[in-house]
C-alpha cells in the first residue's frame, strides 16, 4: 500500500484577528467622529438659541416707536418739501414782469409805437446782424398789424394777399421786404448793405402809415 498523505494543518486563527482589530478601529473612529459631529451640533445649537434669546430680550416696543417717530419726521419733511416746490411753482406762473405789466397796460397803438422804437434803435446800430433783426421784427410787427385789421390766413403772406391795395398803397415794396425777410430768416448770417436794409425798412413804414399805426409826417410820407 501507498503511504497516505499527511492531513493539512488546522486553518490558523491570524486571519480572525486581524478582521477583529480592523473592525473595532473603525469603531473608534466612528466614535470619535459621532462625537466631534455631535460637539459641533451642541455649540451650533447653543449659539442659535443665544441668538433667539438675544433678538426675544430686545425691547421691539421701543424699536416700533422710533421707527414710527423717524417715520412720520420723514414725511413731514418731504410734504414740506413739495409744498415749497408747489408754491414756488405757483409764484412762477403768477408773477408778471414789469414790462408785462405795462404792456398790459398801454393800448394797441401805444403797444405799437414801442416795438416800433425797439426796432428803429436795431436800424441806428453799426451791426449788421442788428439790422436783420430789426427786419425781422418788422416783419413780425406788420403780421400783427394785419391780424388786428381782420386779415386772416395762416401765413403773412396769405393775408398780405387779401389785402385791398387801395388801402395798402406800398404794397408792392411790401412784398419786396417780405421776401428780404424770408431770406433773412433762411441765411442769418448772410450780410446786406446799409441801403438794401433801410428800403426795406422804408418800406414797412410805409405799409404802417397806410394802415393808420404810424402819422404821416411831411411829405415823404407819399413816396411810393
Amino acid at each position: 500500500m501507498p503511504p497516505r498523505s499527511p492531513a493539512p494543518p488546522p486553518p490558523s486563527g491570524g486571519g480572525i484577528d486581524n478582521l477583529i482589530v480592523d473592525v473595532a478601529i473603525a469603531v473608534f473612529i466612528f466614535l470619535i467622529l459621532a462625537g466631534v459631529f455631535a460637539s459641533f451640533l451642541g455649540s451650533l445649537g447653543t449659539s442659535y438659541v443665544g441668538i433667539v434669546q438675544r433678538i426675544y430680550s430686545l425691547n421691539w416696543r421701543l424699536w416700533y416707536t422710533v421707527t414710527a417717530i423717524a417715520a412720520t419726521l420723514i414725511d413731514i419733511a418731504i410734504l414740506f418739501f413739495a409744498g415749497s416746490i408747489i408754491k414756488k411753482f405757483n409764484a412762477l406762473k403768477t408773477e408778471v414782469s414789469p414790462q408785462e405789466i405795462k404792456s398790459r397796460m398801454m393800448s394797441p397803438e401805444q403797444e405799437f409805437q414801442q416795438n416800433w422804437e425797439g426796432i428803429q434803435g436795431l436800424m441806428a446800430s453799426a451791426n449788421a446782424s442788428d439790422w436783420n433783426m430789426a427786419i425781422l421784427r418788422a416783419d413780425a410787427q406788420l403780421e400783427a398789424v394785419l391780424t388786428s385789421l381782420g386779415y386772416d390766413g395762416d401765413t403773412i403772406a396769405d393775408r398780405l394777399k387779401i389785402v385791398d391795395p387801395t388801402k395798402l398803397k406800398s404794397i408792392d415794396r411790401v412784398w419786396s421786404a417780405h421776401r428780404l425777410r424770408n431770406t433773412i430768416a433762411h441765411d442769418p448770417l448772410q450780410q446786406y448793405t446799409r441801403e438794401m436794409m433801410t428800403h426795406a425798412m422804408d418800406s414797412y413804414e410805409l405799409a404802417f402809415k397806410d394802415f393808420g399805426f404810424l402819422q404821416e409826417v411831411g411829405p415823404e410820407a407819399d413816396m411810393g
